[in-house]
């Protein structure tokens, strides 16, 4: 958790109440209440403004009786948003030169590819061109492998997908 200068780093951990349970997802109950921790944890910790936004990320999808026990958590918060974040995917793209050969190197970092209203893959470990770094050319911080997308899907909330990216830039 983070507040809204991007400063405060708190981690929150529970037990998971049903130990029998085979899936990671959380009842209503339990996004209810770990959202009212995360609330009460950041009324408590931060001095800067009240909460006006809440952008929840994680690896999985969002049942719906997840976002219903959000939802309930941070009932009066105008602003809720929930973000899937895929690091495996099996698509990639590669740069193009303007005769159409392929250039063999990824795309610059911080391309987005969009897949529908709610899903893009985002490119942010990819080339950037930069001219203080080697006269302009394309550089990649890894040097090896193409680099992978990220796949960023939306399942709640008002932030646009351009949002999210931006803000998974920083």
């Amino acid at each position: 958790m983070f507040d809204g200068a991007g400063q405060g780093l708190k981690l929150i951990v529970s037990q998971i109440e049903d130990k029998r349970r085979r899936n990671q997802f959380l009842s209503y109950e339990e996004a209810y209440k770990l959202g009212c921790t995360v609330r009460s944890t950041y009324y408590k910790t931060s001095k800067i403004e009240p909460l006006g936004r809440v952008v929840i990320h994680r690896s999985g999808p969002f049942m719906r009786e997840e976002i219903a026990g959000f939802k309930a958590a941070f009932e009066g918060i105008g602003d809720l948003n929930l973000f899937e974040i895929t690091g495996s995917c099996d698509f990639n793209a590669f740069k193009f030169g303007s005769t159409g050969a392929c250039l063999g190197y990824p795309l610059l970092r911080g391309t987005i590819v969009k897949r529908s209203n709610n899903s893009a893959y985002v490119w942010i470990d990819g080339s950037i061109r930069e001219r203080d770094i080697i006269d302009g050319r394309n550089y990649r911080n890894s040097g090896r492998g193409m680099g992978h997308p990220l796949k960023v899907t939306k399942y709640y909330g008002e932030s646009n997908l351009n949002d999210a990216v931006s803000e998974l830039m920083m």
